[in-house]
C-alpha cells in the first residue's frame, strides 16, 4: 500500500472528470508510488466510468470504485474521507477542481509538519481570495511563511490526514444528523442546505478550536463547473495557481504564526495588537459577526453610538494592515460597547473620502465579470 492517495470525485460531468484527471498526471510525483482513487456516484450514466478506466495513471494503483445506489453529496464525500484509513494521508479533489503540477511536494511537506498536531484539521490546496461571508474579496495579511491558518474547512482541494479526520468522524457521528447552530458559526455556512458535509467540518472547527493550513500561492484552481453545486458555470472562483516546482517549503506553527483567522476570516491577532484579552474583543472588519456575542470591545468600520477608543484610516490592503501600521483615520473604529455616546462621525461625509476599493486589487477581470453570477449562486451551494 502507498504512503499517499489521491481521491477524484466524480458523478455525473465526464469531461470535468477527464480535465481533472489531465491536471493530476502532469504534476510531478518526485519518484513517489501514489495511489489514485476515482470514486464515482450512481448517475445511471456510465460515461464518467468510463472515463476514470479508460485512464492511464503510470505513478502507482488505479482503482475505481463505483456504487450501486445513488449516494449523494454528503455521504460520498465522507466515505472518501474514511478512505484516510488506509494511508498516512489522501488529497482530495472534485471533478471540477485544477491541481498545479506542485501540489505533491507542497502535500508532503505540509503532512510531514503537521501530521503530529491535532489543532489542525487539515491541509488547503486552494487559496480563498473571496470572502464567501460577506461577498468581498480576502487578502491575507503576508509574512515571511508560505501558509497561514484559516478556522475553515476546505472543499476546493484539500489534504486529510489520518488521525485528524477520524477524529473529525468521531465527533460528527456523536453530534447526529442535526445542524445546531450558535453565535460562533457565520450565517452563511448555517444556511447551506442538509445536503452539506462542508458545513459539519466548519462547525468541527470551530467547536473544537481547529484550524486548516492554507498556503499563500493556490496548488489548485476551481472551475464551479454546473451541476450539484452551481447552476451555470463561472469563472468567478478562479485563482492563480503554482506552475513551478517549489522544493521546500518555510511551514510556522499555530503558536508561532501572525497569520490567523478565524471561521468569519477576520484576524485573530488584532486583540494581541490593541492589548486587549481576546475573550473581549469582536474583530467584525467584514461587517458580518455584528458582535452577537455582546462582547465589551467591538473593531468595525460600521458607525456606532458607542465610546471610540481608538479610529484607525482604511488605506491599506489587507485592511487589518492599518490596525498594525496604526493608520491615522476614522474609517475603522475601536468602541467600547459598555460605554454609549454619539458617534461625531455619524454624519461626515468625509469619513469616507480614501474611496477604500473593496473589489481588491487582487481580483481577476473575470472575478469582477462573475461577481453577479456568484450572488445568485451563493444559495445553490450543497457542499
Amino acid at each position: 500500500m502507498t504512503q499517499y492517495a489521491i481521491v477524484a470525485i466524480g458523478y455525473n460531468r465526464p469531461c470535468s472528470m477527464e480535465r481533472l484527471l489531465k491536471s493530476l498526471a502532469q504534476a510531478d510525483y518526485d519518484g513517489d508510488q501514489v495511489s489514485l482513487i476515482i470514486s464515482i456516484d450512481n448517475s445511471g450514466d456510465d460515461s464518467v466510468q468510463r472515463c476514470a478506466e479508460d485512464f492511464d495513471w503510470p505513478f502507482g494503483p488505479k482503482i475505481v470504485k463505483t456504487y450501486p445506489q445513488r449516494m449523494g453529496l454528503r455521504r460520498h464525500v465522507l466515505t472518501c474521507g474514511d478512505l484516510v484509513e488506509d494511508y498516512e494521508a489522501i488529497a482530495v479533489f472534485e471533478d471540477d477542481i485544477y491541481v498545479s503540477p506542485n501540489f505533491y511536494q507542497y502535500m508532503k511537506q505540509a503532512v510531514a509538519y503537521y501530521e503530529g498536531d491535532d489543532r489542525i484539521a487539515g491541509i488547503s490546496l486552494y487559496q480563498h481570495l473571496w470572502n464567501v461571508h460577506a461577498n468581498r474579496p480576502f487578502v491575507p495579511l503576508a509574512d515571511s511563511n508560505d501558509v497561514y491558518f484559516v478556522q475553515f474547512a476546505q472543499s476546493w482541494g484539500q489534504v486529510w490526514m489520518k488521525r485528524q479526520w477520524m477524529a473529525f468522524r468521531k465527533w460528527y457521528e456523536e453530534q447526529g444528523e442535526e445542524f445546531q447552530e450558535s453565535a460562533d458559526i457565520p450565517d452563511y455556512v448555517a444556511s447551506w442546505p442538509g445536503t452539506s458535509w462542508l458545513k459539519y467540518h466548519v462547525k468541527y472547527c470551530i467547536e473544537r478550536n481547529k484550524y486548516f493550513v492554507y498556503p499563500y500561492v493556490s496548488q489548485c484552481t476551481n472551475f464551479t463547473d454546473a451541476g450539484e453545486n452551481f447552476a451555470i458555470p463561472s469563472t468567478g472562483l478562479q485563482v492563480p495557481f503554482q506552475t513551478g516546482i517549489q522544493r521546500e517549503y518555510r511551514f510556522v506553527t499555530l503558536d508561532d504564526s501572525d497569520t490567523v483567522y478565524d471561521a468569519f476570516w477576520e484576524n485573530e491577532k488584532l486583540a494581541g495588537i490593541l492589548g486587549l484579552p481576546a475573550d473581549q474583543l469582536c474583530t467584525d472588519l467584514y461587517g458580518v459577526k455584528k458582535n452577537r456575542k455582546n462582547q465589551q470591545y467591538w473593531l468595525t468600520l460600521e458607525i456606532k453610538d458607542y465610546k471610540i477608543v481608538r479610529s484607525f484610516g482604511l488605506l491599506l490592503k489587507p485592511q487589518e494592515q492599518n490596525i498594525l501600521a496604526d493608520m491615522e483615520g476614522t474609517q475603522i473604529f475601536l468602541y467600547d460597547t459598555a460605554r454609549e455616546e454619539k458617534n461625531p462621525y455619524r454624519h461626515h461625509v468625509g469619513r469616507l473620502a480614501c474611496s477604500y476599493d473593496f473589489r481588491g486589487d487582487n481580483l481577476s477581470v473575470g472575478m469582477l465579470k462573475n461577481l453577479m453570477v456568484n450572488k445568485v449562486n451563493r444559495q445553490l451551494r450543497h457542499k
